[in-house]
């Protein structure tokens, strides 16, 4: 009887322990909305999906995340924000890799080839400046639909108005994922990134 009584006991401590501990969790992820207000809150992704579900503190119902009301969400443990942008005529949060006048947004694709059970994972970068749509630049992929040529040019387009960081571009002559996000972060804040 004592042992059941004990055990009875650890139970609720490790409950209310759970309890807190989940209610704790609740505000480690935010979400801003169109107004630009932050709500903390918890979030999920929709399983089999890219749609995102939150509650707060003082719900206990998940609710859509609705683009007309959100344009950013961070979930905790992610790296990137995500924020709203209009990828293929589609309203899509993505992960934003630089922030400022020019916006870098990435796009992963892991496809599953279930001969070899093996993964791989298609990186794209986006970037946009003044608008919400997204101008595709760069890819680990094999084909891309504009050329390296086309991408560099509308790259080019939007470094123009800071002729010392379209100085710097063409002096790196380089289009790789890491001198990409280094010339528009510089373009953006005014420094280099720092260096790993």
């Amino acid at each position: 009887m004592k042992l059941k009584s004990g055990l009875l006991v650890i139970g609720l401590l490790f409950g209310l322990q759970f309890s807190s501990t989940a209610q704790e969790s609740v505000l480690n992820d935010y979400l801003v909305s169109v107004k630009g207000d932050t709500l903390k809150c918890m979030l999920k992704k929709v399983f089999l999906s890219s749609k995102m579900k939150y509650r707060t503190d003082t719900t206990s119902k998940y609710s859509d995340v609705d683009p007309s009301q959100f344009i950013k969400y961070h979930r905790q443990g992610e790296e990137y924000t995500n924020k709203l942008a209009i990828l293929d005529e589609k309203l899509r949060y993505l992960p934003i890799i630089e922030e400022g006048k020019i916006n870098l947004f990435e796009k992963i694709t892991v496809s599953y080839n279930p001969q070899t059970h093996l993964s791989q994972s298609k990186y794209d970068w986006y970037v946009a400046k003044g608008t919400d749509t997204l101008t595709h630049l760069k890819t680990n992929g094999l084909l891309a639909l504009k050329s390296r040529k086309e991408r560099k040019s509308e790259l080019v387009q939007m470094l123009a108005d800071n002729p010392a960081v379209l100085e710097q571009f063409y002096k790196d002559e380089s289009f790789t994922f890491k001198e990409l996000r280094d010339i528009i972060h510089l373009y953006n804040t005014g420094e280099r990134l720092k260096k790993d």
